[in-house]
């Protein structure tokens, strides 16, 4: 019966009038409700690691929180390579952090921080075109600095716009 799927989906159409013509409070408290659900079932995922002779990598995922009480899922994956040079003991050659942000209002936002020369630092970051991007550009130059007044050197800074 090919009607089948289409009968179902137009009695699913019925049941979420119900929902249609509540009030912008109602509809407000019914999707904070959600949300705390969510956030009370969401666990960090499993962490993953591999170690090998000149590398090791540790992945996982985990609630990222800020300081308003917002919380958005985040995956993190660090991996670094020692220098396998004769005469350098265990000595880490570099370092790559990518941090993977599921945002609400800017969608993925992807940064990847690369460590090197134990001081030189490279971070790009990545996120969709739109309001927040813009932002983050004109803020670019002060971002810059305050990176560049720590320990770390920056030497490269770059934004992508997907």
């Amino acid at each position: 019966m090919p009607e089948l799927p289409k009968l179902a989906a137009l009695l699913k159409a019925l049941d979420a009038q119900q929902w249609k013509e509540l009030d912008q409070q109602a509809l407000a408290k019914a999707s904070a409700s959600i949300k705390e659900l969510a956030q009370q079932v969401y666990k960090p995922g499993e962490w993953q690691a591999d170690k090998q002779i000149h590398q090791q990598t540790l992945s996982f995922s985990l609630p990222l929180y800020f300081g308003d009480g917002t919380i958005y899922p985040a995956y993190i994956h660090i991996y670094q390579e020692k220098d396998g040079r004769a005469g350098v003991q265990g000595q880490f050659f570099e370092t790559w952090l990518r941090i993977s942000l599921d945002t609400e209002n800017l969608g993925t936002v992807n940064s990847v921080f690369r460590l090197y020369d134990e001081n030189k630092l490279d971070v790009r970051i990545g996120m969709p075109e739109g309001d927040g991007a813009a932002e983050f550009t004109d803020n670019l130059s002060m971002i810059r600095e305050k990176l560049g007044n720590g320990k770390l050197q920056l030497t490269d800074f770059l934004l992508n716009r997907m």
